[in-house]
């Protein structure tokens, strides 16, 4: 008989009104600097430090985030950081993580999944029948919402294509979870 004994939920969600959402967040984009880096091989303006859209980012996709509190059966979820990230040709984005705690989200604004490669998620435990480390490319698409853990190691392989590739992260700490699994959906979303 087989069980699992460890588990990584994946959270993915299309955006509920992307033509308009994905305006926004180009107007963003227009008053942006993005910066590399000697050990930063892409785009970002997460350097900068915090960004000036951090709260029209929660009001923009506050449907999509209420979603995700609710799926999760937590008191309330706290938006810490947004940033963008743009990789042109040849960019690309090292194994990382985000913390030890909490959630991290990506969404695709520019991507064609013809074109570009997804971010891919690597398990943090070997195969221990061949010895391998696995990772996942979840199927994604431009406007879905990916939501994982923090801690769960990712990465992005090279650009190999003449259209930029941008997307639009963010980190969350997460409440306490709701007695019983059942959380108001109209309930506090903290945001700093």
């Amino acid at each position: 008989m087989k069980n699992t004994i460890f588990g990584t939920k994946l959270y993915q969600y299309p955006c509920l009104d992307w033509n308009k959402q994905k305006k926004v967040i180009q107007s963003w984009v227009e008053k942006t600097e993005f910066k590399t880096g000697k050990d930063q091989p892409f785009y970002s303006d997460r350097v900068n430090g915090e960004q000036f859209y951090q709260q029209e980012f929660v009001d923009t996709f506050k449907e999509e985030l209420t979603a995700f509190k609710t799926e999760l059966s937590v008191n309330f979820i706290e938006i810490t950081t947004v940033w963008l990230v743009k990789y042109e040709k040849g960019d690309w984005h090292p194994p990382h993580t985000h913390g030890s705690k909490g959630y991290s989200g990506v969404i695709y604004v520019e991507y064609d999944e013809n074109e570009h490669t997804p971010t891919y998620f690597i398990n943090s435990t070997t195969d221990p029948v061949t010895d391998r480390t696995n990772y996942v490319r979840p199927n994604m698409f431009e406007g879905d919402i990916v939501i994982a853990p923090s801690n769960i190691l990712h990465f992005t392989y090279p650009t190999t294509s003449d259209k930029a590739r941008m997307i639009l992260g963010f980190d969350m700490n997460i409440g306490q979870p709701v007695p019983f699994g059942n959380p108001n959906p109209n309930g506090t979303i903290s945001f700093t």
